[in-house]
């Protein structure tokens, strides 16, 4: 939790959108199942001039502990990761409702 709001929090002036979808869900037994997901992820930080947007498959394994799901592991592959200056493109305006 530490690296996420110290690198994605409001402290680090990152603004992002992560979506997670598609889920494939295959139970192996009574206690333990794997997944996937398809990843979008797309990160702005206006005052480090920096964009970064990622494609990638999230794999999971899963344990039932008692009535609860949990996640023993959870990794991805990447299809792509972009990073880019914001000072790339000057006609780029940032509009905040």
């Amino acid at each position: 939790m530490h690296f996420l709001r110290t690198s994605l929090g409001v402290e680090s002036g990152t603004v992002g959108i992560h979506h997670g979808g598609h889920p494939e869900i295959e139970l192996l037994g009574a206690t333990t199942a794997r997944g996937s997901w398809v990843l979008y992820n797309f990160l702005f930080n206006p005052g480090q001039k920096r964009n970064v947007r990622i494609g990638a498959y999230y794999a999971d394994e899963y344990v039932k502990v008692g009535a609860e799901w949990k996640i023993r592991r959870t990794g991805y592959a990447a299809l792509f990761h972009e990073e880019w200056s914001r000072d790339d493109t000057p006609s780029l305006k940032m509009l905040v409702p």
